[in-house]
C-alpha cells in the first residue's frame, strides 16, 4: 500500500519486505513517515534509517525503560589488549547467533571484572559492529503503587516481541534487585520485580532471538539463584605488555598523534607502575594539556601526564575485581590463558602478578580454597 501511495520513494538498496521487517512491532505511522519523506524528497529508503527510527519508537513505547544504543558512535569504539580478545570473540559469536536465529546461542552473559576494564564499551562495540539492534535496560522504578511492576512488565514484553536484538544492563547489581531473601521494606515490590527478571532470563523461547549482556564489578553481591542464570565471562585488567598500545589509543582520541615509541613505552610503564586505569590515564592527559595551556610537543604532554601521577594508586579494587571474576567463572574456555579451541593451558601466557599464585604454573588448575580466602579478605578491605 505504501509503495502505491508514495511512488517516488526509491528502494534501490532494500525491497518493501525488508523495510517492513526492519520496522516490525512499531507504529505504522513511523513507517509511513519514512515513506512519505522519501517520496517528497525523491530519496532512497535506507535500512539504517528504518532501524534508527524503530529504536526510537521502541524507546517511546517502553516509557523510557529501553534506551537505544547509538550504533554509529559505538562502531568507533577502540579496545585493545590480550584481556579483551576472548570476551570480544565470545560476544561476537553471540551477536552473530542472534542475527541468524541460532538456538544454541548463549543468552545471558555476565561480563565480570574490575572497574575500567572495558566491559561496557566491549558490549556496545560488539553489538554495533555485528549490526544487531541493542538497547540499554533502565530501571522502571516509580513512586506510585503498582507502577514499578507495570513498567518492568512493559519493558520485558517489548523485548520479547522485538527479538533478534541485544539488551545491556550496566552494573547489574545496582540496576536489578539481586537477592529476594533480603527485606527491602517496599511492600514486596522488589521481590516481584526480581521474580519477573528471573522468569525472563530463564525463558527458553528467547533462545536465538535475544541476548542480555550485563556487567558487574561485584559478582559476590548477586544471589546464587540469580547468578546461575548467567554465563560469567571475565574481563580482566590490562597487562603491562598491552599498556603502550592502550596509551597510544587513548592519546590519539585526545589529539596526541605521532608519539615516539620510546615515549609511549616510558609513559605506559609509569602509568602501569602506579596502577592507573584507562579512565585515569585519560584524565591525566586532559589535565596535562589543560595546565600546560597547549605548550610543548605531544610527546612532552604525554610524559607530563605520566609523571604527574602521584604515588602508587590503591590497586585493591583491581585485584579484587580480577580475583572475583576468576572465582565465579565456571569454564576455563572463558579464561585467556587457555586455548579457545582445545581448552589446553597456555603456560607462557603472562597473567597478572596477583593471579599467578592462584593458578598452577604447569597445569592451570585454580586453587579455589586460596582464591576464596583471598577474595573474602579483600572484600573487608576494599570498597569496589
Amino acid at each position: 500500500a505504501l509503495v502505491r501511495r508514495y511512488p517516488h520513494a526509491r528502494m534501490e538498496l532494500a525491497d518493501p519486505q525488508e523495510v517492513a521487517h526492519a520496522a516490525s512491532n512499531t507504529p505504522n505511522r513511523s513507517l509511513e513517515g519514512i515513506w512519505s519523506a522519501a517520496d517528497r524528497e525523491r530519496s532512497t529508503i535506507d535500512l539504517d534509517q528504518v532501524f534508527a527510527r524503530k529504536q526510537r519508537d521502541i524507546g517511546t513505547l517502553s516509557e523510557g525503560t529501553l534506551v537505544a544504543l547509538d550504533q554509529e558512535s559505538n562502531k568507533r569504539i577502540e579496545l585493545t589488549g590480550h584481556m579483551v580478545e576472548r570476551p570480544r570473540s565470545i560476544l561476537f559469536r553471540v551477536a552473530e547467533g542472534i542475527r541468524r536465529g541460532d538456538l544454541s546461542t548463549m543468552r545471558n552473559i555476565l561480563l565480570v571484572g574490575p572497574p575500567s576494564s572495558g566491559k561496557t564499551q566491549l558490549a556496545m562495540q560488539v553489538a554495533a559492529l555485528a549490526g544487531v539492534p541493542a538497547f540499554e535496560l533502565v530501571t522502571g522504578r516509580s513512586m506510585y503503587v503498582g507502577e514499578s511492576e507495570r513498567k518492568t512488565r512493559l519493558q520485558l514484553n517489548l523485548l520479547r516481541e522485538q527479538g533478534h536484538c541485544m539488551g545491556l544492563i550496566d552494573e547489574v547489581e545496582h540496576m536489578l534487585p539481586m537477592d529476594r531473601t533480603k527485606d527491602t521494606h517496599d511492600g514486596g515490590v522488589t521481590q516481584s520485580i526480581m521474580g519477573m527478571y528471573q522468569t525472563f532470563l530463564a525463558d527458553p523461547s528467547l533462545s536465538g532471538r535475544l541476548a542480555i549482556v550485563a556487567t558487574s564489578n561485584r559478582p559476590f553481591a548477586i544471589s546464587d539463584a540469580m547468578r546461575q542464570r548467567w554465563v560469567v565471562v571475565p574481563v580482566f585488567s590490562a597487562l603491562a605488555q598491552d599498556m603502550p598500545e592502550i596509551v597510544r589509543l587513548l592519546a590519539a582520541r585526545l589529539g596526541l598523534n605521532g608519539l615516539d615509541d620510546q615515549v609511549l613505552r616510558e609513559a605506559a610503564a609509569r602509568f602501569h607502575a602506579n596502577g592507573a586505569s584507562p579512565r585515569e590515564i585519560r584524565e591525566a592527559i586532559i589535565a596535562a594539556r589543560s595546565v600546560s595551556d597547549g605548550q610543548g610537543s605531544d610527546n612532552d604532554t604525554l610524559l607530563r601526564a605520566a609523571n604527574s601521577i602521584i604515588g602508587a594508586t590503591d590497586q585493591g579494587s583491581t585485584v579484587l575485581g580480577d580475583l572475583a571474576a576468576l572465582q565465579f567463572c565456571r569454564s576455563s574456555l572463558m579464561l585467556p590463558w587457555h586455548d579457545a579451541a582445545s581448552g589446553a593451558f597456555l603456560p607462557d601466557f603472562q597473567m597478572p602478578a596477583h593471579i599467578k599464585p592462584i593458578v598452577d604454573a604447569s597445569t592451570g588448575a585454580i586453587d579455589q580454597q586460596e582464591l576464596g580466602k583471598t577474595v573474602e579478605a579483600l572484600r573487608s578491605q576494599v570498597n569496589i
